[in-house]
């Protein structure tokens, strides 16, 4: 079954109509709404530790109503898949239904919103690039991305930060880091920040309605994930040449935008390895 759902997923995103659950929360008596689906408000149920099953896994928000939230999903897929997932998801056990939900409520972005991004925070991101460059050591290539709480697994806001010394080749990567733990505070002894450093360019990033950068050859600012893809900006030190322009722009992973910006693709594990249609 749950191979059956990776495989509609795959066509989903083939036909980029993945549904997404709406970033805007509502706040109601008898519960929060996110999106359009029902969280129901008891007291204590998620807090600082992430609660996982027998297996390690990332435990499902048992507040949140399932059914509520699959309507909302289904108004999003094709109609040519909607009769096979409705049918897929009655028939279905907990575990299914539960991965399914997952699979079907990530993040969902574009090239049009990238580009619109960019023409509403272009100082903003330049301002990041250039602040961000002079944080990172020089011996080093930093890459952060901040992650949201999420709601549908119980999982709170966390970090992760790749670390690649250049002198010494070594590399030091983790993943959904907890803020205050002893992990974070190692990681950042290793770049020489504190969390003012940490808060900075988390500031920075907001500001310019972005998750993550990296220094190097370019800069690398990450703006949204779509699907298991993610959109970027690659954001060069000088004006590209024509040369360099017919270089780099491909037309599938990469896009000459304007000056010394390219807009980036990066497909996941899953996906359209070129930008998707749209």
């Amino acid at each position: 079954m749950i191979k059956q759902i990776i495989y509609i997923f795959i066509s989903v995103l083939m036909f980029s109509c993945a549904s997404h659950a709406k970033t805007n929360e509502k706040k109601q008596e008898s519960g929060i709404f996110v999106g359009d689906y029902l969280i129901v408000n008891e007291p204590n149920t998620i807090d600082d530790t992430v609660p996982r099953d027998k297996n390690n896994d990332l435990k499902f928000n048992p507040n949140i109503d399932k059914d509520s939230l699959f309507q909302v999903i289904i108004q999003d897929i094709p109609d040519t898949l909607k009769g096979n997932i409705e049918k897929m998801y009655k028939e279905g056990n907990q575990m299914t239904k539960e991965f399914f939900l997952v699979m079907f409520s990530m993040p969902k972005s574009s090239k049009k919103a990238l580009i619109e991004n960019y023409q509403n925070n272009s100082i903003a991101i330049t301002e990041l690039k250039n602040e961000y460059t002079k944080l990172v050591p020089d011996s080093l290539i930093v890459e952060i991305e901040f992650n949201p709480e999420e709601r549908i697994v119980i999982k709170p806001a966390s970090v992760d930060l790749k670390i690649y010394n250049i002198n010494s080749k070594k590399r030091s990567d983790e993943w959904n880091i907890q803020y205050g733990s002893e992990l974070l505070t190692s990681m950042l002894n290793k770049i020489g920040w504190t969390q003012d450093e940490l808060i900075r360019i988390k500031t920075l990033l907001d500001s310019a309605n972005c998750i993550s950068i990296s220094n190097g050859i370019s800069t690398s600012i990450g703006f949204a994930r779509s699907g298991m893809g993610k959109y970027y900006y690659s954001i060069h030190d000088n004006d590209l040449t024509n040369e360099e322009v017919e270089k780099i722009n491909d037309g599938c992973m990469y896009i000459f935008y304007e000056k010394n910006v390219v807009l980036e693709y990066g497909s996941g594990a899953i996906g359209s390895l070129c930008f998707p249609d749209e």
